[in-house]
Parts: structure tokens; C-alpha cells; sequence
């Protein structure tokens, strides 16, 4: 079970991103957090906690400091608690709209990082990912004064304006076109796990391993696709391996190339019908969604413009998306309920709900301004799960996950012909699941 929820939890992520990529916002200047206006009174560490939690809304008893320290949100300094009266370093009050968001401290930084921070400080990540997506700029160490605390965080959680929804509806009726349901896909990615500390079992997850991805995926939109997958990873004592997995999904079936259970050798297999959901339903009927941010969550997703530049000999939009989602019985029905109720989707939402605390996904894409399609993207998310499943502590405490798409191709030359050899693969024998024992009761 826990496995199957693993793979939901990575689907919800694909889910997420796909829709975040396609966005583009206002032509609005980032909020002036660069440099302190001359007789500016600083903002209080005290007076930016009310800031955060009035614009969030968080609840929670106490002062501003005690409901953000409640939500995890900040963390206080040894010896002082909240030191709520003593002035704010830009870095410290990014890092709290950060945390708001989502965004660990040690997250795994965007590859074109530029920051005035040594690269082992403890906000780096954060603060690498916050510069990128334009929502604080200028030196990390100096201390915010009241009209930048006020800028700052009234720009992280502006909410997505009429202009910027019709560009972004836009670039997803262009995404509709016969051009652009041929496409071809080529990625990069790195997966992080992270153990819950001081729970039982949380020594055995692999957080060492860091595997990294490389991915070709080409697509004819909505019943085909196939998929080149390498991973390269590093193991104790065995050093550096590489596993390269390959699958095609056509007309509902999926098939994946794996070791066969009795020779070792890599065969082809076809998945039961069930088991993996219907793609080419969802595919479809995500296309016929008229909604680019899906109701309820207009104030949970973010998108801003960082401007127009020239990307491989184009003009294209350089787009920051950012959000969280925290109540996953919501989003379920609000975007995923919208997609249809499928076997798969049925199964997993109780038990999703229940197990993931919350979603966090930030980036950047590169609009064509011509044809509004996507040329590149960055995606970064984490998937933070519940303390306890079925009353069991939860040995994972979070997955984080780092994309970088170097290319989108599109047009009529891109095709996916699956091979007699995989349409003749036999079916996967899935081993019906065995009933955990019953504890002996107490006398």
C-alpha cells in the first residue's frame, strides 16, 4: 500500500506541474526589496510575523511569533525565543515567506543560482529559489525596512490578475493544437527522500542515494506515449550504477520493459488492466478544461512574468510559478475530481488524503511569444507526509523532487510506433497481496 502511495504521490506531482507549466503572468516589477530607503524605521522580526500571518491568514493562538512558530513557519533563536524586537535581515524574512510557501531552508537550489550567500548557509536553497523567482532581490544580510517587509510579502502572495489569466488561457488553447500534440520532451531531474528524525525505520530510507533522472518522453497526444528513463545513482560499496527503464502507454494498455523474474534479462511486460489509470481519459479530459487555475485554489497558485529575453534564437516569456496545497481532501476534488473517478483515483483518494500533509511546487518556464508553447522549465516540489498512517509512525517525512527540461519539440515528423515485439508481451502476474497476521490480543 504504502508503495502505491508513493507512486500517487508522484503522479499528483506530474498532475501539478503540468498545469503550473503552463502559466504565464502580469508585467509587474518585482516588489522593491532591494536596497533600504534613507530614514525608513527597520520592520520588527515581531511586526513581519503579523505581516506573514495576517496575509496568510494562519490561525493559531498567541502572538504573530507563537502562531508561526506553531505552523513550523519560524523557529525562534536559542536563547531569545521568538526575538520578536529585534530587526529583520532579508534572508530571514525571505526565509519565512519561504517556509509559508513550502520551500525547506536546504531545498535543492535551481541550477542558474546567483546569491551573495556562501553556498553551505543554512537558507541557501531557499534563498537561491525566492531570488529566481523574483520575489526578493539585493543583499541577504541587510536589515528590511517597514515599506519593504510590507512589499515583500504583499508580492509573494499577490493573486493572479484578469491579464495575466487571459495570457494564460492563451498558452493553454495553443497547447490544444495539432502541432502541439506532438511533442518531445527531454529532462533532467534529482530525487531527494528525506527520514522523519527519531522515528523507527526512518534509518533504512536511502537518503544518501540522491538518484538522478534522465528522461526522453516522446508524445501524440491523447492515447500515446513512450518513455526512455536512466537512472544513475551511487551505492555503498558498489559504486556508480545506471539502470535504464523503458515504456510505451497506447490506447489505455501500458508496457514496461523489466528483469523477467525467473532469467534476470530484461523482457517486455503488459500491466493488468486497472492498474495503472486510464491516461488517454485523463488526458482528454483534461484538454476540455475551460479553467486555467481550477476553483478554490485562485489564492493558493501564483504566477508572475520576469520579463521577455531571447532563449535558442526566440523570443520567449521567462514565467515564476509558486504554490502550495495543504488541504489535499480540497484539491483532490477540485482538480482531480474534475478529471473523472477512475479505478485508480478512487482507490487512492481516501488513503492520499490521509497520508499527505501537503504539496509544495515552485518554477520556471519559458513561453514562445509567438506561439505561447512551452520551449523549457524548471520545476522543483515536495511532498511533506502525515506522523502517523494507520496509526503507525511515518518513517518518510517529506520527497523532494528537482526537474530541469532542456527541450520541447513539436510537430508532425514526432510519432510513436510501438514494436511488434511489445504489443506481443505477456502479461505482468501481479501476487495478490497476503493479509498481515492479527496481533495476539491481550489477556
Amino acid at each position: 500500500m504504502r508503495k502505491r502511495l508513493f507512486l500517487f504521490s508522484l503522479v499528483l506531482l506530474l498532475i501539478v506541474s503540468s498545469s503550473a507549466w503552463a502559466a504565464v503572468p502580469q508585467e509587474e516589477a518585482i516588489a522593491n526589496t532591494s536596497t533600504s530607503t534613507v530614514g525608513e524605521l527597520p520592520i520588527l522580526r515581531g511586526e513581519f510575523a503579523a505581516l506573514l500571518v495576517k496575509t496568510v491568514e494562519l490561525e493559531g493562538e498567541g502572538e504573530p511569533t507563537d502562531i508561526l512558530i506553531q505552523h513550523g513557519i519560524m523557529k525562534g533563536v536559542p536563547g531569545k525565543k521568538a526575538d520578536a524586537d529585534r530587526p529583520i535581515q532579508r534572508v530571514e524574512a525571505a526565509t519565512l515567506v519561504g517556509r509559508a510557501l513550502g520551500l525547506m531552508d536546504s531545498v535543492i537550489p535551481p541550477a542558474d543560482t546567483d546569491i551573495s550567500l556562501p553556498a553551505d548557509h543554512w537558507a541557501y536553497g531557499s534563498y537561491a529559489w525566492l531570488t529566481r523567482l523574483g520575489l526578493v532581490a539585493g543583499d541577504p544580510t541587510a536589515v528590511l525596512s517597514q515599506n519593504e517587509g510590507a512589499a515583500l510579502v504583499k508580492h509573494a502572495f499577490q493573486p493572479t490578475t484578469e491579464e495575466v489569466l487571459a495570457i494564460l488561457q492563451e498558452s493553454q488553447t495553443r497547447s490544444k493544437s495539432e502541432e502541439a500534440a506532438r511533442v518531445r520532451v527531454a529532462l533532467n531531474g534529482k530525487v531527494r527522500l528525506l527520514p522523519r528524525p527519531g522515528v523507527e525505520g526512518a534509518e533504512e530510507i536511502p537518503s544518501f542515494l540522491a538518484p538522478e533522472l534522465h528522461m526522453i518522453q516522446e508524445m501524440v497526444l491523447p492515447n500515446k506515449i513512450h518513455q526512455i528513463t536512466t537512472i544513475e545513482l551511487t551505492l555503498p560499496e558498489l559504486g556508480a550504477q545506471k539502470m535504464v527503464m523503458e515504456s510505451y502507454l497506447v490506447d489505455g494498455k501500458m508496457y514496461q520493459q523489466m528483469p523477467d523474474p525467473e532469467t534476470g534479462k530484461l523482457r517486455w511486460f503488459k500491466y493488468p488492466e486497472g492498474m495503472m489509470p486510464d491516461m488517454q481519459k485523463l488526458i482528454e479530459q483534461a484538454q476540455q478544461q475551460t479553467q486555467v487555475i481550477p476553483p478554490g485554489l485562485e489564492e493558493t497558485l501564483f504566477y508572475k512574468l520576469l520579463g521577455t529575453q531571447e532563449r535558442n534564437g526566440e523570443q520567449v516569456y521567462e514565467i515564476a510559478y509558486y504554490g502550495r496545497v495543504d488541504d489535499m481532501a480540497e484539491f483532490m476534488s477540485t482538480t482531480l475530481g474534475s478529471l473523472g473517478e477512475g479505478e485508480f483515483l478512487g482507490e487512492a483518494f481516501g488513503a492520499t488524503s490521509s497520508i499527505i500533509d501537503s504539496i509544495s511546487f515552485w518554477g520556471i518556464t519559458y513561453v514562445g511569444a509567438d506561439d505561447y508553447l512551452t520551449r523549457q522549465a524548471n520545476f522543483g516540489a515536495l511532498v511533506t507526509y502525515a506522523a502517523e498512517f494507520q496509526g503507525q509512525p511515518m518513517p518518510l517525512q517529506a520527497v523532494e523532487i528537482l526537474m530541469t527540461t532542456d527541450e520541447y519539440s513539436y510537430g508532425k515528423d514526432i510519432d510513436v510506433t510501438v514494436p511488434e515485439e511489445v504489443l506481443a508481451a505477456p502479461e505482468l502476474e501481479i501476487p495478490e497481496p497476503q493479509p498481515e497476521p492479527e496481533l495476539p490480543s491481550d489477556q
